[in-house]
């Protein structure tokens, strides 16, 4: 018997190597490619199954669409993200017909109150806690013009809901059900898209028209580190961070764990090429814990700005340099690489003016050394 190893962090859903995302319904395949709808239209999935046809009788369970996913400031795909944070929520959109669609408008809620908000009860809730929504709206976004056939991703800068309180009813705990909506109108009727009542399974299952994905929304402290503009090695420089709960107390330790120090900043001079740094961070409020990590690459300089650029006469170089460079130089260089010019500059000085009234018009090349290795350049322009 093969064993099949699945895995559920891709944002299509279910997937594995051997089947990618499993098998089709060639049957309803065939049927749908015989008799497409007579006119544009749009839906979304509600399993990997789902093939379009309403109501779907392809899934149990209706909360987890592969058209609905959130990803992080670096594109990860999220399933538990954090309380006052950015994300991107993306939505899938597909025109099952062999007709072009335009003028569809996507509508995108959030409900925060149950495991299974009823349909505009709980997604239209105007009660509050601690005077914040249980429910709100995202986005109405136009979805533009979708070929016949044809899918396509729209994505929404989206910041989660603010709580602070591990008090919050019906869901205590330092998680809650977090539900995305998406809801297409593009001329088709949605059943029960005005009943008070509707149990959202239901309403997603009867109109491929909704999609619904419930994600776990954590109140656990969110923690950074903002990493210093140039950390320069052997050079004092101050880190600093913070948390999203105003009485989280951040305590900072280095790889191996030992404590370096606490609060929002951390005095330190990088000693080796790399450094890394942790910041820990405990809310009393919601008895939670949360990190970051820096990996901090200390240079030993870099060339910070030219003024001007172009040049004619002179022209003053910004720049820093760590005090183990010993014996560091500016330069210029032709196309030859020939050194045209070479000044010796110091780490206890920020900036210094390069005379050019020897060079020619032309575009030359600035570098910052160590001996004969280079540290940094920048494009020059005599003019």
């Amino acid at each position: 018997m093969y064993n099949y190893n699945f895995s559920t962090n891709h944002p299509g859903g279910t997937w594995n190597e051997d089947l990618g995302h499993g098998v089709v319904d060639a049957y309803q395949a065939v049927l749908l490619a015989a008799n497409p709808p007579a006119y544009p239209d749009l839906w979304f999935r509600d399993n990997m199954a789902d093939n379009g046809c309403e109501p779907n009788e392809t899934a149990t369970q209706y909360h987890d669409s592969p058209d609905i996913w959130l990803t992080d400031q670096n594109g990860n795909v999220v399933s538990n993200p954090y309380c006052s944070q950015n994300y991107t929520l993306h939505v899938r959109i597909h025109n099952r017909s062999n007709h072009t669609s335009s003028g569809a408008t996507l509508s995108l809620r959030w409900a925060a109150i149950a495991a299974e908000p009823a349909w505009r009860g709980g997604w239209f809730n105007t009660a509050t806690y601690q005077g914040r929504p249980r429910s709100g709206a995202i986005a109405n976004i136009n979805v533009g013009t979708i070929p016949a056939g044809e899918t396509v991703e729209k994505t929404y800068a989206w910041t989660t809901p603010t709580f602070q309180s591990s008090s919050y009813e019906p869901l205590p705990g330092t998680t809650w059900n977090l539900s995305l909506c998406a809801l297409l109108d593009d001329g088709n009727p949605v059943p029960n898209l005005d009943a008070e009542a509707c149990p959202m399974a239901d309403f997603a299952r009867g109109s491929n028209n909704v999609a619904w994905k419930r994600l776990q929304l954590t109140y656990e402290p969110y923690i950074w580190i903002d990493p210093p503009l140039l950390p320069l090695l052997g050079a004092p420089t101050t880190l600093t961070g913070g948390s999203s709960e105003p009485d989280a107390q951040l305590t900072w330790r280095s790889a191996d764990g030992t404590v370096l120090g606490s609060g929002e900043t951390l005095d330190i001079t990088p000693a080796s090429a790399t450094e890394r740094y942790i910041l820990e961070g405990y809310s009393p409020t919601l008895d939670a814990h949360g990190s970051d990590t820096l990996t901090l690459r200390p240079q030993l300089g870099a060339i910070l700005s030219l003024n001007p650029n172009p040049a004619g006469g002179q022209v003053e170089v910004a720049y820093r340099v760590a005090p183990a460079l010993a014996g560091a130089t500016l330069t210029v260089s032709g196309n030859s690489s020939r050194v045209l010019l070479s000044e010796s500059v110091s780490a206890s000085v920020e900036s210094h003016t390069l005379g050019i009234q020897g060079l020619a018009a032309g575009q030359y090349q600035l570098r910052l050394m160590a001996g004969t290795a280079t540290v940094d350049s920048r494009t020059l322009i005599v003019q």
